[in-house]
């Protein structure tokens, strides 16, 4: 799920991934937000913000606050640099081991 899927019906897709996670055992989620480079992807990060208030165990990673501005992008401003990688897995991490604690 990220930059390639338009915003409508992203709101209940989330609800799907979410519905489908809980049903497996996952204790929490771990969303992150896209980078804002177009206004469609603005929406999209307001559906993820919505689907937080009605999912408690979905940690919202907001990786596009965290990135922007930053140097870590391909000239199309969307695909990562292999150092863009790097920051982009040590941003994740805690919200990952949150999301793991979560019970």
């Amino acid at each position: 799920v990220g930059h390639n899927e338009g915003w409508h019906g992203y709101g209940s897709g989330i609800d799907r991934v979410m519905r489908a996670a809980r049903s497996q055992g996952a204790n929490g989620v771990v969303w992150v937000t896209l980078c804002e480079t177009r206004d469609i992807y603005h929406w999209t990060n307001r559906s993820i913000e919505a689907a937080a208030k009605r999912w408690p165990r979905l940690v919202v990673a907001d990786w596009n606050e965290y990135s922007h501005g930053k140097r870590w992008f391909a000239d199309d401003g969307l695909h990562l640099t292999p150092y863009g990688a790097e920051r982009l897995a040590s941003f994740l991490r805690p919200y990952v081991l949150r999301a793991a604690a979560m019970t």
